[in-house]
C-alpha cells in the first residue's frame, strides 16, 4: 500500500471524531458563514472559510494540515514534496469545496503549486536560490498567505502553532 493509498483509506474511513472543533458563525439571510472553521485530530488540522445556504448549497476554501506522521509516509513515494513542509514538518494542502449537498465536490488546490514547485526544483538543480519570492506567487502557493484578514492569519498560525500531530 503506498501512502497516498494510506491517505485515502483514512479519509474513505473518515469518522467525525476530532480533538477539537471551532468556529464562529454568522447567518446572512439564506446562508450560515464562518471565517474561522478550524478542526483538529491527531492525524490533520483543516482551517477553512466559508458558508453553507439554506439550500444545501455550499463553498469553502481550506487548508488541510497533515501531521508528520502523514507527511513522511507521503514523503516516501513523493520526495519533492520536502520543498513544501512547514518547520514542523507537515504538510499543508489548499482545497476548494463547493456544490450542493451531497453532490460536494473537493479540489485541491494544487496548480500553482505544482508549477511552484517545478521551479524550486529546477532553481536547487542548478545551484540557484529559491528565495527571495513575490508577495503574489507567495498569496498563490503559501495557505497561509490566503488569510482574508490579520485575524484569520493569526488564527491558521495558532492553529498550526497547536497542532498535536
Amino acid at each position: 500500500m503506498t501512502s497516498i493509498d494510506t491517505v485515502q483509506a483514512q479519509a474513505t474511513a473518515f469518522r467525525a471524531t476530532f480533538d477539537s472543533l471551532k468556529a464562529t458563525f454568522t447567518v446572512e439571510k439564506t446562508r450560515v458563514r464562518t471565517e474561522d472553521l478550524v478542526i483538529t485530530t491527531p492525524d490533520y488540522t483543516i482551517t477553512g472559510t466559508g458558508s453553507v445556504g439554506f439550500d444545501r448549497s455550499t463553498n469553502w476554501n481550506g487548508i488541510l494540515l497533515l501531521s508528520p506522521r502523514l507527511t513522511q509516509e507521503v514523503q516516501r513515494d513523493y520526495r519533492i514534496i520536502r520543498y513544501l513542509l512547514d518547520r514542523r514538518g507537515r504538510l499543508p494542502i489548499s482545497f476548494r469545496l463547493e456544490g450542493k449537498i451531497p453532490n460536494v465536490k473537493i479540489r485541491l488546490d494544487n496548480r500553482a503549486l505544482a508549477a511552484r514547485m517545478a521551479a524550486v526544483e529546477a532553481a536547487r538543480a542548478a545551484g540557484e536560490a529559491t528565495v527571495p519570492t513575490t508577495i503574489a506567487l507567495e498569496r498563490a502557493t503559501n495557505p497561509f498567505m490566503r488569510a482574508s484578514s490579520v485575524e484569520q492569519l493569526a488564527e491558521r498560525r495558532a492553529a498550526k502553532d497547536v497542532f498535536r500531530g
